[in-house]
Protein backbone atom coordinates (compact mmCIF):
# COMPACT_ATOMS: atom_id res chain seq x y z
CA UNK A 1 0.00 0.00 0.00
CA UNK A 2 1.40 3.61 -1.08
CA UNK A 3 1.25 6.52 1.52
CA UNK A 4 -2.02 8.99 1.15
CA UNK A 5 -0.58 12.37 0.38
CA UNK A 6 -3.00 14.93 1.33
CA UNK A 7 -1.45 18.53 0.34
CA UNK A 8 -0.95 20.58 2.83
CA UNK A 9 -3.07 23.64 1.94
CA UNK A 10 -6.53 21.47 2.19
CA UNK A 11 -5.05 20.12 5.08
CA UNK A 12 -5.29 23.59 7.00
CA UNK A 13 -8.34 24.39 4.76
CA UNK A 14 -10.33 21.69 6.95
CA UNK A 15 -8.92 22.86 10.39
CA UNK A 16 -9.67 26.16 9.84
CA UNK A 17 -13.39 25.03 9.07
CA UNK A 18 -13.50 23.20 11.83
CA UNK A 19 -12.60 25.44 14.22
CA UNK A 20 -14.72 27.88 12.73
CA UNK A 21 -17.61 25.77 12.84
CA UNK A 22 -17.64 25.19 16.42
CA UNK A 23 -15.57 21.60 16.19
CA UNK A 24 -13.51 22.37 18.78
CA UNK A 25 -14.33 23.62 21.99
CA UNK A 26 -17.83 22.76 21.77
CA UNK A 27 -18.82 22.31 25.55
CA UNK A 28 -19.52 18.42 26.67
CA UNK A 29 -22.05 17.93 28.55
CA UNK A 30 -21.96 16.87 32.45
CA UNK A 31 -20.35 13.99 33.61
CA UNK A 32 -23.26 11.28 33.71
CA UNK A 33 -24.69 10.17 37.39
CA UNK A 34 -23.83 6.74 38.44
CA UNK A 35 -27.76 5.93 40.11
CA UNK A 36 -29.48 7.22 37.68
CA UNK A 37 -27.30 4.81 34.97
CA UNK A 38 -27.97 2.31 37.82
CA UNK A 39 -31.80 2.91 37.89
CA UNK A 40 -31.42 2.90 34.21
CA UNK A 41 -30.32 0.15 33.17
CA UNK A 42 -31.66 -2.01 36.39
CA UNK A 43 -35.09 -0.49 34.00
CA UNK A 44 -34.42 -1.73 30.87
CA UNK A 45 -32.56 -5.27 32.06
CA UNK A 46 -36.19 -5.26 33.94
CA UNK A 47 -38.34 -4.62 30.72
CA UNK A 48 -36.60 -7.16 29.04
CA UNK A 49 -36.12 -9.89 31.46
CA UNK A 50 -40.45 -9.15 31.56
CA UNK A 51 -40.58 -9.65 27.86
CA UNK A 52 -41.90 -6.24 26.89
CA UNK A 53 -41.82 -4.49 23.79
CA UNK A 54 -38.39 -2.93 23.25
CA UNK A 55 -39.66 0.60 22.74
CA UNK A 56 -41.39 0.61 26.06
CA UNK A 57 -38.57 1.80 27.31
CA UNK A 58 -38.92 4.94 25.17
CA UNK A 59 -42.81 5.59 26.35
CA UNK A 60 -41.20 5.85 30.01
CA UNK A 61 -40.41 9.54 31.42
CA UNK A 62 -37.79 10.40 30.84
CA UNK A 63 -37.36 7.62 27.66
CA UNK A 64 -34.41 5.42 28.14
CA UNK A 65 -32.67 4.66 24.66
CA UNK A 66 -31.66 0.63 25.43
CA UNK A 67 -29.52 -0.67 22.53
CA UNK A 68 -28.03 -4.09 23.30
CA UNK A 69 -28.31 -5.87 19.95
CA UNK A 70 -28.99 -8.72 21.68
CA UNK A 71 -32.20 -7.62 22.99
CA UNK A 72 -33.42 -7.59 19.29
CA UNK A 73 -32.91 -11.05 18.78
CA UNK A 74 -35.24 -14.18 20.01
CA UNK A 75 -32.61 -14.31 23.38
CA UNK A 76 -34.49 -14.01 26.36
CA UNK A 77 -33.16 -12.45 29.66
CA UNK A 78 -33.85 -14.74 32.18
CA UNK A 79 -31.80 -12.74 34.86
CA UNK A 80 -28.82 -10.52 35.77
CA UNK A 81 -26.89 -9.39 38.29
CA UNK A 82 -25.87 -5.74 38.47
CA UNK A 83 -21.81 -5.34 39.80
CA UNK A 84 -21.84 -2.60 42.86
CA UNK A 85 -18.72 -1.00 41.10
CA UNK A 86 -18.61 1.17 38.72
CA UNK A 87 -16.16 3.54 36.69
CA UNK A 88 -16.04 6.73 34.10
CA UNK A 89 -15.82 6.23 30.68
CA UNK A 90 -15.06 9.82 29.58
CA UNK A 91 -18.22 11.61 30.23
CA UNK A 92 -20.16 8.21 30.64
CA UNK A 93 -20.66 5.74 33.33
CA UNK A 94 -19.55 2.33 32.63
CA UNK A 95 -21.53 -0.61 34.88
CA UNK A 96 -21.10 -4.58 34.68
CA UNK A 97 -23.86 -7.26 34.91
CA UNK A 98 -23.98 -11.04 34.66
CA UNK A 99 -26.73 -11.86 32.25
CA UNK A 100 -28.35 -15.35 32.50
CA UNK A 101 -29.34 -15.68 29.03
CA UNK A 102 -31.89 -18.49 27.37
CA UNK A 103 -30.37 -18.66 23.82
CA UNK A 104 -31.90 -19.10 20.55
CA UNK A 105 -31.31 -22.62 19.94
CA UNK A 106 -32.87 -23.21 23.73
CA UNK A 107 -29.79 -23.02 25.77
CA UNK A 108 -28.99 -21.17 28.71
CA UNK A 109 -25.67 -19.36 29.55
CA UNK A 110 -24.09 -16.65 31.93
CA UNK A 111 -22.60 -13.83 29.90
CA UNK A 112 -20.59 -10.74 31.73
CA UNK A 113 -21.47 -7.80 29.84
CA UNK A 114 -20.31 -4.19 30.25
CA UNK A 115 -22.61 -1.21 29.21
CA UNK A 116 -21.86 2.59 28.92
CA UNK A 117 -24.63 4.63 30.16
CA UNK A 118 -25.20 8.80 29.31
CA UNK A 119 -27.84 9.92 31.63
CA UNK A 120 -27.48 13.94 29.98
CA UNK A 121 -29.59 15.35 27.97
CA UNK A 122 -30.79 12.14 27.49
CA UNK A 123 -30.28 8.60 29.27
CA UNK A 124 -28.54 5.77 26.30
CA UNK A 125 -27.67 2.73 26.99
CA UNK A 126 -25.27 0.53 25.04
CA UNK A 127 -22.77 -2.18 25.09
CA UNK A 128 -19.24 -1.94 25.56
Amino acid sequence: MGKVHVPLRRSWGLVIVLVASGGCGGKLPPQGDPEMARAALREALDAWQAEQPADSLLRRQPPIYFNDPMRRTSVQLLGYQLAEQYEFHGQSVRLTAVLSLKLEDGTTREKKAAYVIDTSPATVIVPD
